[in-house]
């Protein structure tokens, strides 16, 4: 069973790394070199309430449940009603999250993550639609490194003074725990960009 309260995901620099910062009298909020290579601490800003309340069931893609409702709590602790000032003038946004109930495919990995040894995850991995393996970075599989997600949702309506973003078309468990909500831009775009591995090429 997973757990939806505050956690933390911390990622270290390579050891030994010689990587220095510079610095300029007018630039303000960047690490000294003392700090590069120290642990980042990514903290959850709030949570996520959706009708899918089991891992089974719910759609891989937000596509596929368009209409679904959900609502990003913002835990008020941590997040000023401003933070939230003018999302509402964006479509869509990008909400960053954690993969809070990964089960591991096989109790081998399950014995290692226990232990704190071993990878806890697989290098390769069979999308749905593929026949064949291909490098966990070329999927969305929940199952990686660090279990941390990208979803694009429609912004339905923002409650500043709740602190609530309602989002339609989020792919997402109840309960999840996200670490960032970040607006669409028509930027981020790509109509030219590749079919995932093993889906069948557009029609000309």
């Amino acid at each position: 069973a997973a757990s939806a309260s505050a956690s933390a995901v911390a990622a270290s620099s390579a050891a030994g790394s010689s990587t220095s910062v510079k610095t300029h009298k007018n630039t303000v909020g960047l690490m000294s070199a003392e700090d590069v290579g120290a642990p980042f601490v990514m903290e959850e800003i709030g949570t996520v309430r959706s009708p899918f309340p089991h891992r089974a069931g719910t759609p891989r893609q937000g596509t596929l449940a368009p209409h679904a409702r959900s609502c990003l709590e913002m835990h008020k602790a941590k997040i000023q009603a401003d933070a939230l000032d003018r999302l509402d003038g964006f479509s869509h946004a990008w909400v960053i999250f954690r993969f809070h109930i990964n089960v591991e495919p096989t109790k081998k990995r399950q014995r290692e993550a226990a232990a704190g040894s071993g990878k806890g995850f697989s290098a390769k991995v069979k999308p749905p639609r593929a026949g064949f393996k291909v490098g966990v970075f070329s999927t969305r599989s929940p199952h990686r490194p660090n279990p941390v997600g990208l979803s694009l949702a429609v912004i339905e309506r923002v409650d500043t003074k709740a602190r609530h973003v309602w989002l339609n078309g989020l792919d997402l468990v109840d309960g999840t725990p996200v670490y960032d909500i970040k607006p669409y831009i028509p930027w981020d775009s790509l109509p030219l960009s590749l079919p995932p591995a093993g889906a069948a090429p557009a029609p000309a």
